[in-house]
């Protein structure tokens, strides 16, 4: 779903590291279900109904396509992605307003490291959860490509075939 997408394979990969440790039909405490922790609104938004929510199958397609939706918006080169992957976690919107917030910062850029950098002056929501967010995200994509580093016995997460990577997860 998301090489269909144009999407680079590692956020497949990754997304449901942090958001779901790869469990199929987690449920958070505000109602966000599935491997890529959709809320219902967002899953119907996307074509899943609440009842398919745990359907891996159409939560990648989903994924996928909210991804692609955001690098429309935010753009696609290496910069723009970090606010990509942020806009997963507190929607594209509040990466734009925060971005507007900072426009006048000394040494802005556009991209998630002028956020981490600047997050006194930012929401405590950013500060207590989005702060962490992307760095999770390299953090698990790190390990996950370098797994022999870390005394993991497995092979780098993208090399496995779709079917053998959850098996692989669940694993260690």
């Amino acid at each position: 779903s998301f090489a269909a997408r144009k999407v680079p394979i590692v956020i497949g990969i990754y997304l449901p590291v942090i958001e779901s440790a790869y469990l199929e039909c987690l449920e958070s405490d505000l109602g966000a279900r599935g491997l890529f922790q959709f809320l219902p609104a967002t899953a119907k938004h996307y074509g899943v109904a609440g009842e398919e929510m745990c359907d891996v199958e159409k939560m990648s397609a989903a994924a996928a396509h909210y991804i692609a939706d955001r690098m429309a918006e935010l753009g696609d080169d290496s910069q723009s992605m970090t606010l990509v992957l942020l806009s997963y976690n507190r929607g594209s919107e509040s990466v734009r307003n925060t971005l507007r917030e900072l426009r006048g910062t000394e040494d802005y850029q556009r991209n998630f490291w002028t956020l981490f950098a600047n997050r006194h002056k930012l929401d405590e929501t950013f500060r207590n959860e989005g702060v962490g967010y992307v760095p999770a995200f390299f953090a698990a994509a790190i390990i996950g490509e370098n797994p022999h580093r870390f005394g993991l016995q497995m092979p780098p997460l993208s090399t496995l075939p779709s079917n053998g990577l959850e098996t692989e997860l669940r694993k260690q």
